[in-house]
């Protein structure tokens, strides 16, 4: 797979298409909850979306908001450990974890 990207970002340059990429590594310092992250998923509000082993965290481009398990609270998630995320339909996700699958409401 990295030979595919190297060669078309090779190509690209040959072409003469200047390529300019703003990268940021975002960390536990940055408000991640885990660093291990089982799933990366951008929403159709542009949202970013990290299942990790310690919750779901947003990013919304500057901070991120972590959502974990409350007890007592059936509109929280059911577990720590997210393993998929999908999007239902605008403002809705599915959030798989490692006890059961959650209807999630997005907001910021």
């Amino acid at each position: 797979m990295k030979k595919i990207i190297s060669i078309f970002f090779l190509l690209l340059s040959v072409a003469g298409y200047a390529i300019d990429f703003d990268i940021k590594t975002l960390t536990n310092n940055d408000g991640l909850s885990n660093s291990s992250i089982n799933v990366i998923y951008q929403d159709s509000n542009q949202l970013m979306w990290f299942g990790t082993w310690d919750g779901l965290n947003l990013y919304n481009g500057k901070e991120f908001k972590v959502y974990k398990p409350s007890p007592g609270d059936i509109q929280s998630i059911s577990n720590n450990i997210i393993r998929n995320i999908i999007e239902e339909k605008r403002d809705y996700l599915w959030v798989a974890t490692d006890i059961g699958i959650n209807r999630f409401k997005i907001k910021e």
